[in-house]
């Protein structure tokens, strides 16, 4: 490994944790490799699909929206998955603002503006449906199959009335009766994704507000709309919770494991990925040193199974490296990296 394959790996930020799931989906190691069996992503994938709602449940950190991020990516033709984003809403307990966003999302990713309405056209030609891609980035569309063209004569009455304000507010009403009705007669099944809980109600001194999600947007959501839903819950969140206790019978949860055995391989196996990534492969032991790899390991169980800390201490520990012009990451630089993040 070379001084200069070091520095990019720090130039490129290859091992800082990302936030955003469409690069979540992109880097993430699916548990069920790391732990063996298929009783995270792919239970996840089955359940959805089945139509039943999904709790990935796991400390801060542990890697919870990367799981969703995947499973979303890996979702059959036959649904499509939404993020509804409750850290844009005033109030995460208020069943009515987040039924709302989720209706408006919805519709967004359907109804076509004119330009594609022109495209929508000219595929017609060839084939009776289209699809509503994701935009970009920003779209909140994260993955499944298409979405049949012809969804997008159905919604029209019902976006005119949403976009008019004539709904009376019974945004929930509106999704679950008229909405997701009319996904399903055309064959498709929205997923709704709730990922960015832990920073809208997570937090040992917000159980209040995290009640309060659960007891009102999650229970309505899972009790009263026909369609799927996989959310990130905080463990230290959902112990003594009577509203999450309620929501649990009907609720199909995967329980992020903290790695014992195979942690070592674990670690090595998502900085792998990353590396991979970045630049042309290379093996893992030429870039990081077999005793700053352990260190990293210790700091994982040391941690609880943060991953988001681990990863955020092996970038630290490149861009020391880099600066050190070292050719490897060593102990040195790997204890380092661990103490900005103790």
């Amino acid at each position: 490994m070379s001084a200069e394959q070091v520095a990019r790996l720090a130039s490129t930020a290859a091992f800082r944790p990302r936030s955003r799931l469409w690069e979540l989906h992109e880097l993430h190691v699916p548990l069920d490799q790391l732990a063996g069996g298929d009783a995270y992503e792919r239970r996840a994938i089955t359940r959805l699909t089945e139509g039943t709602c999904v709790a990935v449940v796991g400390g801060s950190g542990a890697g919870k929206s990367s799981v969703i991020a995947w499973v979303c990516y890996q979702l059959p033709a036959s649904h499509f998955a939404l993020r509804i984003p409750i850290t844009g809403v005033e109030d995460p307990g208020s069943v009515g603002e987040v039924a709302r966003l989720a209706l408006s999302i919805t519709l967004d990713e359907i109804v076509l503006d004119a330009s594609a309405q022109e495209e929508l056209e000219k595929a017609r030609a060839t084939s009776r449906s289209s699809t509503r891609t994701p935009s970009g980035i920003a779209s909140a569309k994260l993955g499944g199959g298409v979405i049949p063209a012809e969804v997008n004569v159905n919604v029209g009455s019902l976006r005119e009335e949403f976009t008019q304000e004539r709904l009376g507010g019974d945004h929930l009403l509106a999704l679950n009766g008229r909405l997701v009705p009319m996904l399903a007669e055309a064959g498709t099944t929205p997923v709704f994704v709730f990922e960015d809980t832990e920073a809208t109600v997570g937090g040992a001194d917000d159980r209040g507000r995290a009640e309060s999600f659960f007891a009102g947007p999650l229970s309505a959501f899972v009790d009263q709309v026909g369609a799927p839903v996989i959310v990130a819950v905080q463990t230290h969140l959902i112990e003594g919770s009577r509203a999450f206790a309620r929501l649990a019978p009907v609720l199909e949860q995967i329980i992020i494991p903290l790695l014992r055995e195979p942690a070592r391989n674990a670690i090595e196996a998502i900085l792998a990925r990353r590396i991979e990534l970045a630049q042309p492969p290379v093996q893992v032991a030429d870039v990081i040193e077999l005793a700053a790899l352990d260190s990293l390991t210790e700091f994982y169980t040391h941690s609880g199974g943060d991953l988001r800390r681990v990863l955020a201490a092996a970038h630290e520990a490149a861009e020391h490296a880099s600066a050190d012009h070292a050719g490897q990451i060593c102990l040195s630089h790997a204890r380092f990296g661990i103490a900005q993040w103790q």
